[in-house]
């Protein structure tokens, strides 16, 4: 089997992310905005159970979304770095071969 070049799977990951970006004409929204389109269509009449305590405007939700998914990828990796870590330096023990003794005559 041959080894992919490390330049050629950069290439195909920045492809992979850039073609959705590049290719879709319009914004659809984030999935609160087309929940609440798609209950208004079904319900016309629902109000909501509560309305929120606070509601950041959309820079701020922005950050702290952010800041949610980098501490979420920090935990995560620290978790597998350390199972590898571990992994690695368990290494089944060596069990040394019996050395040879040497009969002593009486």
């Amino acid at each position: 089997m041959s080894r992919i070049p490390t330049w050629l799977v950069i290439v195909a990951v920045v492809a992979w992310i850039a073609a959705p970006i590049l290719f879709t004409r319009s914004f659809k929204g984030g999935t609160d905005d087309q929940a609440k389109t798609i209950v208004a269509e079904v319900s016309p009449g629902y109000r909501p159970w509560f309305t929120p305590l606070w509601a950041p405007n959309k820079d701020t939700e922005t950050l702290l979304f952010s800041v949610q998914t980098g501490i979420g990828s920090a935990v995560l990796g620290y978790y597998f770095g350390l199972k590898h870590g571990r992994r690695k330096n368990t290494a089944p023990p060596v069990v040394p071969e019996p050395e040879a003794q040497e009969h002593v005559s009486d």
